[in-house]
């Protein structure tokens, strides 16, 4: 993962800064869990693709992660919420 930049090619108006999780812009700051924030990462990477729940569990969660892909539509729920 990058350590910071802009997130050009989706939203011009956002940047991220990984040491932190957090994300800024219009105006505000909103800081994310280390989850949430590995979550956004990935999407951003392949927001020109479809990836499957199974694909974001695999990248995104540790391999002890015990719970299903049911828990991704979850993590994108409160990412919208705080973004």
């Amino acid at each position: 993962m990058a350590g910071s930049g802009r997130l050009c090619s989706v939203t011009p108006i956002w940047s991220w800064t990984k040491d932190a999780h957090r994300v800024t812009g219009a105006g505000r700051a909103v800081r994310l869990s280390p989850t949430e924030y590995r979550l956004l990462h990935y999407l951003l990477l392949n927001a020109e693709r479809v990836v499957s729940r199974a694909q974001i569990v695999d990248r995104v969660w540790d391999y002890g992660f015990s719970g299903d892909a049911a828990n991704v539509e979850s993590f994108i729920s409160f990412m919208r919420r705080k973004i």
